[in-house]
């Protein structure tokens, strides 16, 4: 068997154990990636949703790169950002981004390497912000880390998520709008546009095999009410109506 075959098999073989993994992987093209058209208007429409809470702090969980730290702190006025991460790749190019920030913003983000489907940083929050992050976990453990984040939050403060649902398959969106969006960006983003693509049909996979259960809409907004949210509202539609940006206050 040829490496290339091995290296084949072993990404078929990924399990849900080995998402860190997955997500170390993705650390290497997300910069990249992030210059599409398409990423650049979801970050638009998550810092139009952010109500300001001055002075607060802020957690970003799933921070990934840190592509969100500049954005949080203009729309929200915090004054520390808790940027946690599953993958220790993702948090050492975050605290480059950090750095690539103007200097006031350096001593105002503390990370911690941190799986959120099994521990939870500590303290009390004034908003929680999850973009991208609840639908990827396993089983439906986003039912957990929302009644975390629910029990974390301070009164009147609010959770955010980007998130997607039950009927997405990535390979099909990649299909779709790859070429698309690779038109709008450098030949180096196109290519890690591919390479992202690749990546992600991981989760495809897990998804079929019922390892990841997305929610349908209703389900996911039902769900943060049910728990006691008061004001929960579909802000914007996002990734061509697959998703949507939830926002719910305490």
């Amino acid at each position: 068997m040829t490496k290339e075959n091995n290296q084949k098999n072993k990404k078929e073989n990924l399990d849900i154990e080995d998402l860190p993994k997955v997500w170390n992987e993705y650390a290497k093209v997300y910069d990249k990636v992030m210059q599409a058209p398409i990423y650049k208007k979801m970050a638009d429409a998550l810092f139009e949703s952010l109500i300001p809470c001055p002075g607060g702090i802020v957690h970003d969980g799933g921070c990934g790169i840190g592509y969100y730290f500049k954005g949080i702190f203009e729309k929200t006025q915090a004054s520390k950002i808790i940027a946690t991460d599953i993958s220790s790749e993702m948090i050492e190019k975050a605290k480059k981004t950090l750095l690539s920030l103007p200097e006031k913003y350096h001593d105002k983000v503390e990370f911690y390497q941190m799986d959120l489907t099994k521990e939870w940083p500590k303290g009390e929050f004034d908003a929680q912000i999850f973009q991208f992050v609840l639908n990827y976990m396993p089983e439906n453990k986003w039912q957990r880390s929302i009644e975390n984040a629910y029990k974390t939050t301070k009164p009147g403060g609010y959770v955010y998520s980007s998130t997607l649902f039950r009927g997405l398959s990535i390979n099909d969106v990649a299909k779709k709008h790859t070429l698309e969006e690779g038109l709008n960006v450098p030949i180096s983003s196109f290519l890690a546009i591919l390479k992202a693509k690749n990546i992600m049909k991981v989760f495809d996979k897990l998804t079929e095999e019922e390892k990841i259960i997305l929610p349908d809409r209703e389900e996911y907004i039902d769900y943060h009410k049910k728990i006691g949210f008061n004001n929960v509202e579909m802000v914007k539609e996002i990734f061509w109506g697959i998703g949507a940006i939830i926002r719910a206050q305490k």
